[in-house]
């Protein structure tokens, strides 16, 4: 069976808790060059991630489209760089150009930043440097941090915006301490999404550790255990959560969040996610999102690196979408 087909059956298969997101948080799980030494190399099925970017730039949308690019690209991991990096030197339309900088982000490591770099200095799209700046934590390097702080002095007002949330997640996942009076400029600004950005960072590099306690186990929780450690935005707005059709509540003691017991109203604040991990194990997308009403919700894109000792630790963090 080749790589398409039973990445076909396991999204099929992955479906954890959907909740009443619809479209929820995206968490991703990739691993470094020298973890996916052993990844199946599968040259059709690099061709199918090649041919779905090209015919439509916005497969990356996931308000419109499902994930199956996505998955693939961390399906593949690093075999599928060299051909992705190929066809990023030599495209000219811009979507397709965003498409396979999405799908190089979320492969992540050291070949893929450098390939990044490269495109970013090439074709500085403000949508290119944020797939940039969100695979820089796969591969951290102090060299990078600046590139990270200048981000973050973007305009808070306009277009810019999503920039500085790229950066600030990226740092703080990094715990970039260097980075901390950037990151406090920039929560000092006051204004929305961004400075929210900034000061979970701050949160993340200087607060406490987050413990988690699961009372009723979950198929993924090993993956949220690592979730919730990193640190995670919108998730502090409430101290309790319902967790979608799964039924359980998260219920946060000062760092503590406790999950297990069930929701006791179907209206409470519901957090929702759904999960993918790679054939061998090593790499795995989450969708996780936060819902408190119609035009009060959000989810984010996380990447992922599963150490040696069998844990997972995040590596980059993406805000997704918002209502």
């Amino acid at each position: 069976m080749s790589i398409s087909s039973r990445l076909r059956a396991a999204s099929h298969r992955r479906r954890v808790a959907p909740g009443v997101l619809g479209t929820a948080l995206v968490l991703l799980l990739a691993i470094s060059s020298a973890a996916i030494k052993g990844a199946v190399s599968d040259p059709g099925s690099v061709q199918s991630l090649l041919n779905a970017i090209s015919q439509d730039g916005n497969h990356f949308d996931p308000n419109r489209k499902p994930n199956y690019e996505i998955e693939l690209a961390v399906e593949l991991g690093d075999s599928a760089l060299p051909e992705l990096e190929s066809r990023l030197e030599k495209t000219n339309s811009d979507p397709e150009r965003l498409g396979l900088g999405t799908a190089i982000a979320y492969i992540g490591g050291a070949s893929a930043i450098r390939c990044l770099e490269t495109a970013v200095k090439r074709s500085p799209s403000p949508q290119l440097k944020r797939r940039f700046a969100f695979a820089i934590p796969s591969a951290p390097s102090s060299d990078f941090i600046p590139v990270l702080e200048a981000y973050l002095q973007a305009p808070h007002i306009g277009g810019d915006w999503p920039s500085i949330v790229q950066a600030a997640h990226s740092l703080g996942i990094m715990r970039a301490r260097a980075a901390v009076p950037a990151l406090l400029a920039a929560a000092n600004e006051g204004v929305g999404f961004a400075s929210e950005a900034a000061r979970d960072a701050l949160d993340w590099i200087g607060g406490p550790d987050v413990s988690v306690k699961f009372l009723v186990p979950g198929p993924n929780d090993d993956l949220l255990q690592a979730i919730l450690a990193s640190g995670v935005p919108e998730i502090n707005r409430r101290s309790s959560w319902c967790e979608g059709s799964a039924g359980r509540k998260w219920k946060r003691t000062q760092r503590t969040w406790i999950v297990g017991s069930a929701c006791s109203s179907a209206k409470q604040p519901t957090i929702g996610f759904d999960a993918f991990r790679s054939t061998d194990g090593s790499r795995a997308i989450v969708t996780i999102g936060f819902y408190l009403g119609p035009l009060d919700a959000a989810g984010y894109r996380y990447l992922l690196l599963r150490k040696s000792d069998n844990q997972w630790s995040v590596t980059g963090l993406e805000f997704s979408w918002v209502s």
